[in-house]
């Protein structure tokens, strides 16, 4: 191409591209506005527009237990708290999951809770401290009317520290250190042979060990009877109690505040007994319960 040429036509190039700027420009401008249905959306005003979530849905994932599973390690599988699994599949024992066991996984926080007799979706929701629609929404209730027996998940709810601390077997501290003479259950009386039920644990020790309390509680009673010898009684938080017989001493007055690990008293061999020991029952509502799955 000659000098002259390559000029030329860039000459018209250089005008050819304002010309199409200025013909973009004006396109906007010529177009008719358009209408719903002629290639573009209508936009619906904001008031119309729906801000409100979608109702959350509770599922079930069934799981079989595998050797050397644990409830933390299938919760963290599943995403959910260990609450969520305990309760729902009332589990009494975590530490001892039966292997094949079918548990059912929520694939939402929360607990289950069976309704008794009296119970209002009102009361359930203050009980668990929970708003009583999320309780509608997740079991899908029309209303309010519930029935006695009917199991509920309760959304975003947790057990007690008590209950969890129960169901892993970790509730009481070994109130002494010793061994255990006698378990807990029917047995031969020490001294007369008589088939008996022991509703405690005999820990044996030496004279003047110290006695500490099992779980932070009130002093109810302290005292001295043939039977138990020098005794404590102590109040705790869920209904439990607990027992201490045959003391060399008492370390407390009733209507005391104790902690966990606390001296109370000291082993001794006073009341009923053969020798320095100490006899250790723990209550629940006024029913024995054996201390050795819950003591750690």
């Amino acid at each position: 191409m000659q000098l002259k040429e390559k000029y030329f036509h860039i000459g018209y190039a250089g005008l050819f591209l304002p010309a199409l700027a200025i013909l973009l420009w004006m396109a906007p401008h010529r177009l008719p506005p358009s209408h719903p249905g002629q290639g573009q959306p209508a936009l619906l005003p904001m008031a119309l527009e729906s801000t409100e979530p979608a109702p959350r849905r509770l599922t079930f994932i069934p799981y079989k237990v595998a050797p050397g599973d644990t409830i933390s390690g299938i919760a963290e599988m599943y995403n959910v708290t260990q609450d969520s699994i305990i309760s729902w599949n009332s589990i009494e024992k975590a530490r001892t999951l039966q292997i094949g066991t079918i548990l059912q996984i929520p694939n939402m926080n929360g607990l289950m809770h069976e309704v008794k007799a009296g119970d209002t979706l009102d009361s359930i929701a203050r009980k668990y401290e929970v708003d009583a629609q999320s309780i509608r929404e997740v079991n899908e209730l029309e209303g309010d009317s519930i029935q006695v027996g009917q199991r509920l998940f309760i959304p975003e709810a947790k057990l007690p520290a008590i209950e969890l601390r129960r169901v892993w077997g970790e509730l009481f501290r070994y109130p002494v250190r010793g061994w255990i003479s006698s378990p807990y259950g029917w047995r031969s009386d020490p001294i007369t042979g008589a088939r008996r039920f022991h509703n405690g644990i005999d820990i044996g020790g030496f004279e003047g060990d110290p006695v500490r309390a099992a779980l932070d509680g009130r002093v109810v009673e302290t005292g001295y009877n043939e039977s138990a010898g020098n005794y404590i009684l102590l109040s705790h938080v869920g209904g439990y109690t607990t027992f201490y017989a045959h003391l060399r001493s008492i370390h407390v007055t009733p209507g005391m505040y104790v902690r966990e690990g606390q001296k109370i008293g000291e082993v001794g061999s006073t009341g009923y007994s053969t020798g320095p020991h100490l006899h250790f029952s723990v209550f629940r509502w006024g029913r024995p319960v054996n201390p050795v799955l819950l003591l750690y």
